[in-house]
């Protein structure tokens, strides 16, 4: 039987980034040591280890994201990453596109880029998020901001033949 829960869409925060070599080193592993492609939020691929850190250099030509001797000890997040999933294995490219276009309807002017490894029997892409935007704002990222991506990343999703949803796991009789 299909139900609800099976088509459930599920956006984790795998790690806040607060340093410049964090952020190398998470896409290191999200590339899978540079073996995978990295998709940037405009639909460019960046392949190899050398694309890969020239794409780097270029996420943060703004110096958003500090040199971790920088931080001065005041560290604050400057990159969310996300993992967007769903059980089951659904086509990369398809859920790609959804989860591209969900960050571009909720944070248009934030930067993004993607990961799409193929190690499990379920469909994930993982996301890197920056929380400074191109006009030099930042979001204040909540809880209430996941469930909203939640409910696009679904939409989405549906938009282009996949069945999916975004359910709460409690029920508040008051709000109807």
């Amino acid at each position: 039987m299909n139900n609800i829960r099976s088509n459930e869409v599920v956006i984790k925060i795998n790690k806040k980034i607060k340093c410049l070599i964090d952020f190398k080193k998470n896409i290191k592993y999200i590339t899978r040591d540079y073996q995978l492609p990295l998709y940037d939020d405009e639909g460019n691929i960046y392949e190899g280890k050398e694309e890969i850190k020239d794409y780097i250099e270029l996420y943060n030509i703004d110096s958003a994201i500090p040199e971790y001797e920088h931080t001065k000890k005041r560290e604050r997040n400057e990159v969310f990453n996300f993992i967007f999933s769903m059980k089951g294995k659904i086509d990369y490219s398809i859920m790609l596109e959804a989860v591209i276009k969900t960050i571009k309807e909720k944070y248009p002017n934030n930067p993004a880029c993607f990961s799409l490894p193929n190690d499990t029997e379920h469909t994930y892409i993982y996301c890197n998020f920056k929380i400074q935007d191109i006009n030099i704002n930042r979001i204040d990222f909540k809880f209430k901001d996941r469930y909203e991506l939640r409910e696009i990343f679904a939409k989405n999703l549906n938009d282009l033949g996949i069945e999916a949803y975004a359910t709460r796991k409690y029920k508040d009789e008051s709000i109807v």
